[in-house]
């Protein structure tokens, strides 16, 4: 508790908390002061946790616990996940037991839309990621024309699918709604090659329209690139990880999520060659420019936080960890140019 703490007070009010104080080992990769706060924020709740006969916290414990600090004290950014991550500790240390959640039974449609995301993953070997962006518009597709009745897809006709279509899109971006029509079309060739329908109902499908200079320029030019990584101060931890990534990007046109997932074990230093992940799981392997590789190099060396994790490119925030996507990416190049 010393260790946290510097003011008695504070240690003999945080002691009243049965929870105990987790250990260091199961914390290494976070920095004391910003654990400090978690854990002060979290003693209250902690308290009330004893006063609850029930061995199980749920959400309606963590709903019930910022309404009631937020009558009482002005709510902090970021309560809601370190009381999430309190109880995935407690969970873990077996403090707590997990919670118990009662399945509700799927729905018709539901049940199509799971057999069409395992026939996506173990037929096709498609990506987590295209699974999850194309299951839900063929969950609501089927919603939509079935509701909760049974599906039977040899009912569907051309109207269905381009009613659907106009429905949706209008409401979408125009790149979510390009993916609506490609998932349609990835959805209804799965139900001809399962014989539920006959037609070729994929041709069907309205194209959405893209006019030309109605979006903005997927990529930008080599001066535009020059200048961005000349705004980047290296002199700081974050800066070299920042010019790293953003040069990583531009020399070898690696995809944001290839770049979040590249590890330490991917770079071969002596061979000049990076391993890179892409889709479906396949690996490719790339010559290591030498002032990519010097820009990496002085990032381990000189801006990357000490942690377990394997990535390159580690967060600088508590928890130290690697990016858990192609947004965050996105978020170090916003940064940049700003």
């Amino acid at each position: 508790m010393t260790r946290w703490f510097c003011c008695e007070h504070r240690r003999a009010r945080s002691r009243h908390a049965s929870v105990r104080l987790p250990n260091r080992e199961a914390h290494r990769d976070m920095p004391r002061i910003r654990f400090t706060g978690r854990f002060c924020s979290l003693r209250v709740s902690a308290t009330g946790f004893n006063k609850s006969e029930s061995p199980y916290a749920t959400s309606d414990h963590l709903s019930r616990y910022l309404r009631y600090r937020a009558r009482r004290v002005r709510p902090c950014r970021g309560d809601a996940a370190a009381l999430r991550y309190l109880l995935d500790f407690l969970r873990r240390e077996g403090v707590i037991a997990a919670e118990e959640i009662t399945a509700r039974p799927l729905t018709p449609a539901e049940r199509c839309a799971q057999a069409y995301a395992q026939y996506l993953r173990e037929a096709r070997a498609l990506a987590r990621a295209t699974i999850v962006n194309y299951v839900p518009f063929i969950r609501t597709f089927l919603a939509h024309r079935f509701g909760g009745e049974p599906v039977m897809l040899s009912r569907l006709s051309a109207r269905d699918v381009v009613r659907f279509v106009q429905r949706q899109a209008p409401h979408l971006h125009l790149k979510r709604a390009k993916l609506l029509t490609t998932s349609l079309r990835s959805f209804l060739r799965y139900a001809r090659y399962r014989g539920d329908v006959t037609l070729d109902l994929a041709a069907a499908v309205p194209i959405v329209a893209n006019w030309s200079m109605s979006s903005i320029p997927r990529a930008i030019g080599a001066d535009q690139v020059r200048r961005l990584l000349a705004s980047i101060d290296r002199s700081t931890a974050i800066g070299r990880r920042d010019y790293a990534i953003v040069i990583l990007l531009a020399r070898l046109g690696l995809r944001s999520g290839e770049v979040a997932g590249l590890e330490l074990d991917d770079i071969d230093w002596k061979a000049g060659q990076v391993s890179v992940r892409g889709k479906c799981g396949r690996r490719t392997a790339l010559p290591l420019p030498p002032d990519v590789g010097k820009a990496i190099a002085d990032y381990l060396r000189h801006g990357r936080p000490r942690s377990t994790s394997r990535r390159v490119f580690l967060r600088s925030k508590a928890p130290i960890r690697g990016f858990l996507g192609q947004c965050a990416i996105g978020s170090v190049i916003r940064h940049g140019a700003s």
